[in-house]
């Protein structure tokens, strides 16, 4: 953390899925206590999202490679204990057919992984797909006390 922020003491605000980091950007320069970590799989949208971020000087803001699904936890790794107070997830692809399911991003692996390390309530948003939050639902509600779902 202190090699990707000017003070790596900030409460964290991590941001799976980020693409572009448009979301984040705004969100730092309105919240300038906090640092933002934004996380995203394609890698050329992580590089444009850095670049955005270093134009506009700000030094609260990050974005990084990452497979969420498969390195979420050692990223958390790195991320001193209660420093992140909070994960959004945005529009995941809900991958509507039966036989794609197992490419959800959000699952019960995930949903744990960051009931582990939030400190803060770990809240849902119900979009598009009904059966993809009721499921989400289901899990996440017998590893947490701290979930919510809207």
């Amino acid at each position: 953390m202190a090699a990707v922020f000017a003070d790596p003491s900030l409460p964290l605000h991590l941001d799976i899925g980020c693409a572009r980091g448009r979301f984040l950007l705004r969100m730092a320069e309105v919240q300038p206590g906090w640092n933002y970590l934004g996380v995203e799989i394609r890698e050329p949208l992580v590089d444009e999202a850095n670049r955005l971020a270093a134009e506009a000087g700000m030094t609260n803001l990050h974005y990084a490679f990452c497979n969420a699904m498969l390195w979420l936890g050692k990223l958390f790794d790195g991320v001193p204990d209660g420093r992140l107070q909070m994960v959004t997830i945005q529009f995941p692809d809900p991958w509507f057919k039966k036989r794609h399911a197992k490419r959800r991003m959000v699952n019960i692996e995930m949903i744990d992984t960051i009931a582990r390390h939030l400190k803060r309530i770990l809240s849902f948003w119900r979009k598009k797909c009904l059966s993809y939050f009721e499921m989400i639902n289901g899990s996440a509600r017998s590893l947490s006390p701290k979930t919510r779902f809207r």
